[in-house]
Formats: C-alpha cells, sequence, structure tokens
C-alpha cells in the first residue's frame, strides 16, 4: 500500500506491543485488520475487514495502516470515490439547493414583472340578459302632474255631460206639459268618474339586452371605454287587445377619463412595474452572489479535506514512529538499557497518536458533511458515499494592492449591486407615494350614438345615420378631509428609503472590511505557513537527531517521544496553514467579487423566455 495514504486506525500491532506490561481489561480494544495488498489490481477491493479472532496477528515491523479505501474505514456500508475539484464545481452548479431556491425566485419575480404589465393589457367584456317585469298598479295613484290635469279634465267632462243630461230631461217634460201630456221619469243615473275605486292593471314589460365593451389604461393613467349595445323592448298590459310591435334599439359610445392631479403620469402609473422589475434584476444578481458564494464554499471546502486527507496521513505516520518507538523501546529493555517505565512512556504516546487519529477522522467527515451540502441534490439513504480529495496546487497569491483591490470589489460585488438596486425601487414607491398625495381631479366624458327601429339591422342603421347623438364632458374630483392615509404612506415610503440607504451603507462598509480582511489573513496565512514549513523542519532534524542521541544513551526515551509529538503538531499546523492560506486566497475572491472570473465560469441569463421585452420605460 502506497506511503502517502498511509492512515491508521489504531494498533494494527499495537495490541500485541501494548500486551506485555498493559493490564488484564485494557481501556480500549481496537479491531484487527488484514493487511492489504500494496496495490490491488485496477477494478478489485481491497480486503475486508475481519473479526479480531479470525486476523492473524501482525508483526511488529511490518505493521500496515488502512486507507480511505478500505472498506467500511469510514462505516459499515461506506464507499469511496475520488472526485475533482473540477467535478465539485460542475455539480454544485447544478445541484447546490440553496442557489436553486435563488434561481427560483428569479422565476417569481418575473412573474411579478408580466402580472405589473397585465395592468395595462385591454379589458374585452360582455354580457347577454333577458327579463321579463310585471308592475301591478293602481288607476288612482296619480304619479304626474299630466296625471293630475288628464283627472281634472275627465271630471269637468263628466259633470258637463251630467248637467247636459239633465237639461235635456227637463226641456223633453217642459215639451210633454205643453202637449199635456204626463211628464216622463228618467232612471238614468249620472255618470261618475270612480277614481276612488282600487282598480288595478297589471303592465307587462319584456327585454333582450346585449353589450360588448373594450377598456384600457394608458401609462399616463387615461382609461378609455368603447362599447356598442343592443335592446329589445316590449312594453304592454293586462287585457291589452293591440298588436304588439317590439322597440329596437342600438347604441355605441366612447368614455375616457383622464386624471390631472392624482394618479396622473408615469410615476403614478408604472410604479408596479418599475418596482417589479428592480425585483427582478436584485434577485438576478442575488442568485449570480449565491453560486459565488456557493463556488467559493467548495473551492475552500477542496482545500480543507485536502487537508483532512493529509492530516489522516500525517496521523498514520505518527501512529508508525510511535508503533517503532515502542518496538525499540521493548528491545531495549529487554536489553537492559530501558526499565519499563520508558516501554511505557511510548505505550501513552501511541494512545495519544491513536485520539489525534480519532480526532482527525472526525474533522475530515465533517468537512464530507459541508461539501455534500454544496454538491449534492438531496439525500439518498442508500448509500453512504465518501469523497476523497485528490492532490491539487496551491492557489497563486495574487497581488495584494489594497486601493485596487477594494475599487474591484465596488465595482463587481453583486450584493452590493443589489443594495443599491433595492435603493432605486423606494425611489419609485417614494414617487408614487407624492403623487397620492393630491387630491383626485379627472376630467370625464363621452360620445355616442344611438338608433330606434322596428329591427335590429335597421336600429343599427339609424344609429350610423346618427339619428340620435349625445355627449358629454365634465370634471370630477374628491378630496380626503384628514389626509391621513397618504401621509403616512409617504411617511413610510421615506423611511423605507432611509433604510435602503443604510442597507446600501452597510454594504459599502463590509465590502471594505470583507477586503481588508482577506488581504490581511493572507498575509499573516504566507507568513505562517513560512513560520510553519520553518518548524517542520526544525522538528524533523531534532528528530532525526534524537534518535542517534537516544541510541547512545544521551537523552531519555520521554525527551524524544516530545521530539516526535512537537514533529507531527508542527507537520499539522504546516498542513493547516497551506489550507487556510488558499481559503483566504478563495474568500479575497468572494469579497472582490471574481469568484466566476478566477473559476472561468460564466452565468448566463436566468430568465424565463416569456419575458418581458426590455424596453426602456419614460422616465
Amino acid at each position: 500500500m502506497s506511503a502517502r495514504w498511509l492512515i491508521p486506525i489504531i494498533a494494527i500491532t499495537a495490541p500485541a506491543l501494548l500486551a506485555q506490561d498493559a493490564p488484564a481489561k485494557p481501556e480500549f480494544v481496537t479491531p484487527k485488520v488484514v493487511p492489504a495488498p500494496a496495490d490491488p489490481p485496477p477494478g478489485q477491493k481491497a480486503p475486508p475487514l475481519v473479526k479480531e479472532d479470525e486476523a492473524p496477528a501482525p508483526k511488529q515491523e511490518t505493521g500496515q495502516i488502512p486507507t480511505p479505501k478500505t472498506k467500511n474505514f469510514f462505516g459499515s456500508g461506506s464507499t469511496t470515490r475520488t472526485i475533482k475539484l473540477g467535478e465539485a464545481i460542475q455539480a454544485a452548479l447544478k445541484n447546490n439547493l440553496d442557489a436553486r431556491i435563488d434561481e427560483a425566485g428569479i422565476s417569481l419575480e418575473q412573474a411579478r414583472v408580466m402580472n405589473a404589465y397585465g395592468g395595462f393589457d385591454p379589458v374585452f367584456s360582455f354580457s347577454a340578459s333577458r327579463g321579463s317585469t310585471q308592475t301591478p298598479d293602481s288607476r288612482n295613484n296619480i304619479t304626474s302632474a299630466d296625471a293630475v290635469a288628464q283627472l281634472q279634465a275627465i271630471e269637468a267632462q263628466i259633470a258637463a255631460i251630467n248637467s247636459n243630461t239633465a237639461a235635456n230631461q227637463a226641456f223633453t217634460n217642459a215639451i210633454l206639459q205643453a202637449l199635456n201630456r204626463p211628464p216622463l221619469e228618467f232612471t238614468t243615473p249620472p255618470l261618475t268618474s270612480e277614481f276612488d275605486s282600487n282598480q288595478r292593471t297589471v303592465f307587462d314589460s319584456e327585454s333582450d339586452r346585449g353589450e360588448v365593451a373594450i377598456q384600457a389604461r394608458s401609462p399616463i393613467g387615461t382609461i378609455i371605454r368603447a362599447s356598442a349595445r343592443v335592446q329589445k323592448l316590449t312594453t304592454t298590459f293586462e287585457g291589452d287587445t293591440r298588436p304588439i310591435i317590439p322597440n329596437y334599439v342600438a347604441s355605441t359610445s366612447i368614455e375616457f377619463r383622464q386624471p390631472l392631479l392624482k394618479d396622473f403620469g408615469f410615476a403614478a402609473n408604472l410604479a408596479e412595474v418599475r418596482i417589479a422589475r428592480k425585483n427582478r434584476e436584485a434577485q438576478e444578481l442575488t442568485w449570480k452572489f449565491r453560486i459565488e458564494a456557493t463556488l467559493q464554499s467548495v473551492v475552500a471546502g477542496y482545500f480543507d479535506m485536502l487537508f483532512g486527507m493529509n492530516d489522516l496521513k500525517n496521523k498514520g505516520d505518527a501512529i508508525t514512529a510511535g508503533l517503532k518507538l515502542v518496538a525499540h523501546s521493548t528491545r531495549r529493555k529487554e536489553l537492559g538499557f530501558f526499565s519499563p517505565y520508558e516501554v511505557k512512556q511510548a505505550q501513552v504516546q501511541l494512545s495519544f497518536d491513536r485520539e489525534n487519529l480519532l480526532v482527525s477522522k472526525n474533522n475530515f467527515y465533517a468537512f464530507q458533511i459541508a461539501m455534500k451540502r454544496l454538491v449534492l441534490p438531496d439525500f439518498d439513504p442508500a448509500t453512504n458515499m465518501v469523497f476523497l480529495p485528490e492532490n491539487i496546487p496551491s492557489l497563486k497569491v495574487p497581488k495584494l494592492n489594497r486601493d485596487e483591490l477594494l475599487a474591484i470589489a465596488f465595482e463587481k460585488r453583486l450584493d452590493y449591486k443589489a443594495a443599491i438596486i433595492a435603493a432605486e425601487s423606494e425611489d419609485v414607491r417614494l414617487k408614487f407615494a407624492r403623487n397620492q398625495l393630491w387630491p383626485q381631479l379627472d376630467v370625464v366624458g363621452s360620445f355616442g350614438w344611438a338608433g330606434l327601429d322596428s329591427s335590429y339591422p335597421s336600429a343599427a342603421g339609424q344609429m350610423m345615420e346618427g339619428q340620435a347623438p349625445s355627449w358629454q364632458l365634465g370634471v370630477a374630483g374628491s378630496f380626503p378631509l384628514g389626509g391621513i392615509q397618504p401621509r403616512s404612506q409617504l411617511d413610510a415610503a421615506k423611511a423605507r428609503k432611509e433604510q435602503a440607504i443604510l442597507r446600501v451603507k452597510s454594504a459599502e462598509l463590509e465590502v471594505g472590511l470583507s477586503v481588508e480582511r482577506a488581504i490581511q489573513f493572507i498575509r499573516t496565512n504566507q507568513l505562517r505557513l513560512e513560520t510553519a514549513q520553518f518548524t517542520t523542519s526544525a522538528a524533523e532534524e531534532a528528530v532525526r537527531v534524537g534518535f542517534r542521541r537516544m541510541e547512545e544513551g544521551l537523552i531519555s526515551n520521554f525527551d524524544l517521544i516530545e521530539q516526535q509529538r512537537r514533529l507531527y503538531e508542527a507537520r499539522t499546523r504546516e498542513l493547516n496553514a497551506i489550507a487556510e492560506l488558499n481559503k483566504s486566497i478563495t474568500q479575497l475572491w468572494l469579497s472582490t467579487g471574481t469568484v466566476l472570473e478566477n473559476l472561468n465560469i460564466t452565468i448566463g441569463d436566468p430568465r424565463p423566455v416569456g419575458r418581458a421585452p426590455a424596453k426602456k420605460e419614460p422616465r
């Protein structure tokens, strides 16, 4: 098995070495592993873990440490797969759930843009109805001055008839008396109007109505409505013996309303459209910044995984060195040069190395979880895949010119641009709120034609000939006496504008500080790496000298153990410094908004095909 992948699980050979002076019940027991071949053929799996009582006891001189590719190294049922950095980036671009959530937000904002444009869609409407109304009425129900005049005339005519009848009867009897004949008795009663009786008449009206209309609103607030109507009217009454001839009416009209103060102009009528477009633009920038942040996390996480893998190898080397030291101390004890105390010291350090291995293994698994959150589309309980990174060169340290980097950041940081656009949308709300302070004053008018005849076609012909034109022109207005609502809306708009300005200032502060922080971290991590490399080199030399001096009896076993501990801790710090330096470089990419540029990635337009045309609106 390749030495660069040495990753320990305790004590492949340690139990046998510890058994000489260990208590009867050890504090921990580690299962033994069958040594794997150095390089298994392609497609062939490494030998599986076996039970402790089935595994042959490894020799102290040839004990081997399993690699992450060993079956079940990361748990029962786990499998490993080497993932390249490019693969991780592609998986994050395709699968990252946070980025997909923000991308779905773009479709949501685009739908709101289209909904705002929909307010200017012409509206076609129609209606058709048939109705019948029967209205009972009393003959003595006088409802107009004309009816009163008719009633008075009828009563005068009846009185004249009765007077004339009485005069004729008296003249007749006078003639009979002159002829010496007996007078006649007239039994005909006088005429009466009988308007005080409770006679009822039922009027019956039937109508068929139809109407079509189209209405539209302009960006300056003008509302225009064109309509055409037809109507058939039939009116009769109970007992009517006349032939009933319906009346057919056709009419058209054009109506308009033009606001002069409130709701007038582009600021009032295009506010919703402009806000929706600003929100969509801000959401697109938010989505792209989310992608940048995700990719930065992927690259930084990859260096974390690489650090974890190399640290596992380092911990494996520490255990290997500890096993050699235990074996060496045991042989020198047998020769009488060491006491059991020196052997016990070596065994204790080996136990510490095992603890460090387990901690490193947990750290590596934590890096795994962080990477999976970035690149996986969902959780699959059926698989337990562990990603293994491949070695990649360190990132190139950029030129750390503060002024140049700040200029780049303010130019390219997408979250900063989104904050500015959000502030611009509050300007639109503020202009709308100021418009709503005006009173409502509208010019209204209409013009139309009507025609009446015995059929629909002939009524329409009469209308087209201008049988009965009509027009109307006027003004309509209203004004809230308190004015509380429009003033409160203006105050709210001003407060939101102030919040937006403060958010822009906060974004500016964040951009500047993040750039300075990244610059400082890079410089510090460079010095840290140089110091760690010197420490590692010095510790390696100290261990080499220590082995010679221990062989010569000039230092104790404890001194060598301490030097070995410092060596592997120095290597861990060096590996960590490498990872932190690379991560701070990616953080500088994110702080200056150049993650996509440095990774050579281009993001296209995410808007759907049915988006609104990108035309400029009137200001």
